[in-house]
């Protein structure tokens, strides 16, 4: 059972919620394959062709190119299509740059090009790409309105020269200005989140070689000030920032990409600061982390793709506070898991994940979520558990 043993109302509440669901090894399916250019790193989703039904992007690493899934009504994708050859994919997002509405894709490479975008056509489909020079190493990408001018901008950590992140701010006529910061030591997952309440985005960056979190605080112009670190444990790899607590302050968990299969959960204090973390277990050399509601019961829970393993972890949310021990979902015959995301690809109103493989197969993994349309009895449960979590928000934490 996933509980923490509580007062008697809590104890109340988990013996409601076992009345509705399956197994929580029985929450997702087993993967379906669907074959790529090759190497798949990153991954992002939007309506890329405005079908109503979400698409997939991936970088590819080893082909130097992007791929789009194209998805079908009911599930599914149709097969890849090669959008545009680069430099070494790694990072990508989905956003609408140029404000037109349509999405664009902005990848970020490991080797000379930086970062190029595509912007999106209203027939469909990419235009040209356009690279942007932002140093070298393992880069990884997040988009906000970091000046606040109704523009999406970018933030991309990269290792060399010196260790630091660019922030690409969103010019009206086309391209970007960019500023330069300091960010620990080889930089790799990189999130941003309101984490001082000021109202302005702020940035956070995972330091594999230094075990830390860098946090940039914004200043609403599109500037950041002085980095503050935090303790992420060794070898620290993906970044999430959510309320994973229930408490409206935003949160991050980092994957360690260690043989400890460590994942470090730290709670924000809503000052820009954050507690120590708290240590769960997870798969080994967990490269990606997320936080999504993957048993569709109104909690948070938190999942990792796990490289070394070949893995799914999924720690589920509990109603008190934390998360369950993980539960594990293999990706593939012989393929490792590097990145993921959650998306209702079926329309059944339950999150699917999209996993890529890296260089062990030339292929991306979709499992399809099977938890169990809830009862009464489990409605009625997530509804108590979610007013015991606000009564127990309420409550100072130890050493807050």
């Amino acid at each position: 059972m996933r509980a923490k043993t509580g007062t008697g109302w809590v104890s109340v509440v988990l013996m409601l919620g076992m009345c509705h669901g399956a197994s929580a090894a029985d929450n997702f399916g087993p993967p379906e394959i669907h074959a790529a250019d090759g190497g798949t790193v990153g991954i992002a989703t939007a309506d890329f062709n405005r079908d109503g039904l979400p698409d997939l992007a991936t970088a590819n690493g080893l082909r130097n190119s992007v791929s789009v899934f194209y998805g079908l009504p009911g599930g599914g994708f149709a097969p890849e299509q090669t959008e545009w050859l680069g430099d070494c994919g790694i990072g990508i997002v989905a956003e609408d740059l140029n404000v037109d509405g349509y999405p664009d894709l902005t990848v970020a490479s490991i080797d000379s090009v930086g970062v190029a975008a595509a912007y999106g056509l209203s027939e469909g489909g990419f235009g040209p790409q356009q690279c942007y020079d932002t140093g070298t190493g393992r880069r990884r990408l997040t988009s906000a309105d970091f000046n606040a001018d109704g523009r999406p901008d970018l933030a991309v950590s990269y290792w060399s020269p010196n260790s630091g992140v660019k922030v690409l701010l969103s010019r009206t006529t086309g391209g970007f200005s960019s500023a330069v910061y300091a960010a620990g030591d080889h930089p790799l997952g990189i999130v941003n989140g309101d984490f001082n309440r000021d109202g302005l985005p702020d940035l956070a960056m995972a330091n594999h070689y230094r075990d830390t979190v860098t946090v940039l605080y914004g200043q609403g112009d599109g500037a950041f000030g002085d980095p503050c670190d935090f303790d992420a444990g060794n070898l620290a790899y993906g970044l999430v920032a959510a309320d994973l607590n229930r408490d409206s302050l935003i949160d991050l968990a980092v994957s360690n990409y260690t043989s400890l299969n460590n994942l470090h959960v730290l709670y924000g204090r809503g000052d820009g600061t954050f507690a120590d973390p708290e240590i769960y277990q997870v798969g080994r050399h967990a490269t990606c982390v997320i936080a999504a509601d993957a048993d569709n019961d109104g909690l948070v829970d938190l999942l990792t793709a796990n490289y070394g393993h070949g893995t799914v972890s999924v720690l589920y949310g509990l109603p008190e506070t934390g998360f369950s021990d993980a539960d594990y979902y293999p990706v593939g015959d012989g393929v490792s898991a590097h990145d993921l995301l959650a998306e209702d690809f079926n329309g059944d109103g339950l999150l699917d994940l999209a996993v890529t493989h890296d260089t062990t197969g030339d292929s991306i993994s979709i499992l399809y979520n099977t938890v169990p349309e809830p009862t009464t009895a489990g409605l009625l449960a997530a509804a108590l558990a979610a007013l015991g979590a606000r009564r127990l928000a309420r409550r100072p934490r130890a050493g807050a």
